[in-house]
């Protein structure tokens, strides 16, 4: 069975849990499983105009192989 590539589409926007210059974290529900998720939205522009693009990629790889069970697990990307 194929996977259907995840996008923002399947989500569903709860509250805005917080924000920084230049990313707004929400909690949102993913509309076919119900599930929560905390969702960190970064704005390309920004990060590109700061030149954060390798910092934003060491955060995401950080999150991807860190297992401790005070840091929320990494789902995914998109």
């Amino acid at each position: 069975m194929e996977q259907q590539k995840l996008s923002i589409d399947h989500f569903s926007t709860i509250s805005v849990i917080g924000k920084g210059s230049y990313a707004k974290v929400l909690l949102v529900r993913r509309k076919d499983t119900g599930d929560l998720f905390a969702m960190k939205i970064l704005k390309k522009e920004t990060i590109q105009q700061s030149k954060q693009e390798k910092h934003v990629r060491t955060e995401r790889d950080v999150l991807v192989n860190i297992n401790h069970p005070f840091v929320i697990k990494f789902d995914s990307s998109f």
